[in-house]
């Protein structure tokens, strides 16, 4: 079991969510960066720096793979103290009018930049609990679920949902405590 910190970071193979990994490792914790692809690459950048980092190949959409990540992470840690959700699809987004939008490519999205979430908070929950302790950081864009300009529509990262799940993850948490029979 790792004396310090442990913090599974999502998307965090390049942008923000590399930034983010860099930063928590650079302050002394151990950082699972967790991404569809270059995680590894990712991981051994900042181990070139001394850094504790791993990386992990995951598809937040996947609740089996979800679940992998966060096995492998106790596994390889003995805890997980906090994750870091920012995984979601945005920058490969083509503007396009509403009408126009495929089905395909909007339920991809709703699926890494909600149901991923979700996932994410939801498994990492039992190892919060034995651990006595555990944060979730959401990351999302400043739009509310759209941004429309002259018909274009570019979807990107549903905000609101995010907040409700926020909101909804805290609320059950702090019921769950309060009254122990609440489900």
């Amino acid at each position: 079991m790792s004396a310090k910190l442990v913090v599974i970071v999502t998307g965090g193979s390049q942008g923000i969510g590399f930034a983010v990994a860099r930063d928590l490792a650079t302050r002394g914790m151990c950082v699972v960066i967790a991404d569809l692809v270059n995680a590894q690459n990712s991981a051994c950048t900042l181990q070139e720096c001394g850094l504790d980092v791993c990386g992990y190949e995951v598809d937040v959409s996947d609740p089996k793979q979800v679940d992998a990540l966060v096995e492998y992470t106790l596994t390889e840690y003995g805890a997980i103290d906090a994750l870091v959700n920012n995984a979601g699809i945005y920058s490969s987004l083509k503007p396009t009018e509403f009408e126009s939008l495929a089905l395909d490519e909007w339920r991809r999205v709703f699926d890494v930049n909600v149901l991923g979430l979700f996932l994410c908070c939801k498994a990492v929950m039992p190892a919060f609990r034995t651990g006595g302790r555990g944060s979730i950081v959401n990351i999302s864009s400043g739009a509310i679920a759209a941004a429309i300009v002259a018909t274009v529509v570019l979807i990107v990262k549903f905000p609101a949902a995010l907040v409700a799940l926020t909101l909804g993850c805290l609320f059950f948490n702090v019921m769950a405590k309060r009254f122990p029979t609440f489900h």
